[in-house]
């Protein structure tokens, strides 16, 4: 599955953002400090894995500009069909909804099959890496990640 364009409703910074021209590849998202690096990667976390309960010492990245804290991400499968991946803040990292060609899918269990049941710590650490995981050089130390690495 490959991100085509993010949709913020509300999200830390951002208030009705759109992020258009993402590609096949890699892509790279650079700026100045307190551009919004780091929100926008933890917002795409977010939308994929769901919103930490207000318990944790979690970032919440309230919607500091309006907005319904939330949005969506059009995504392409390897079929090359399109989806639209929403979430909000809600109970269980939030409600999810997966809208295809074919009708409307929701659900956390849905979304795992689409991933294909990889989970937050994998991509966290292989897909959408930080500055702060390179740091703490958390990359290969998770039992998960080495089993779908070597295995």
């Amino acid at each position: 599955m490959q991100i085509r364009e993010i949709h913020i409703d509300g999200f830390g910074i951002f208030t009705d953002k759109h992020i258009t021209g993402l590609t096949s590849g890699i892509n790279v998202i650079y700026g100045p400090n307190e551009f919004g690096k780091t929100t926008l990667l933890d917002f795409i976390r977010r939308i994929l894995f769901g919103f930490p309960r207000i318990s944790t010492s979690t970032n919440p990245y309230p919607a500091v500009h309006g907005g319904a804290y939330g949005g969506r991400m059009i995504c392409e499968l390897d079929s090359g069909e399109r989806i639209i991946i929403s979430r909000a803040q809600g109970v269980g990292g939030g409600p999810v909804t997966i809208s295809t060609g074919s009708g409307e899918l929701s659900g956390k269990d849905n979304l795992d099959n689409i991933l294909g049941h990889i989970t937050e710590k994998f991509y966290k650490n292989v897909y959408a890496i930080s500055l702060d995981e390179l740091q703490e050089v958390q990359s290969l130390q998770g039992e998960d990640i080495r089993n779908r690495i070597y295995g």
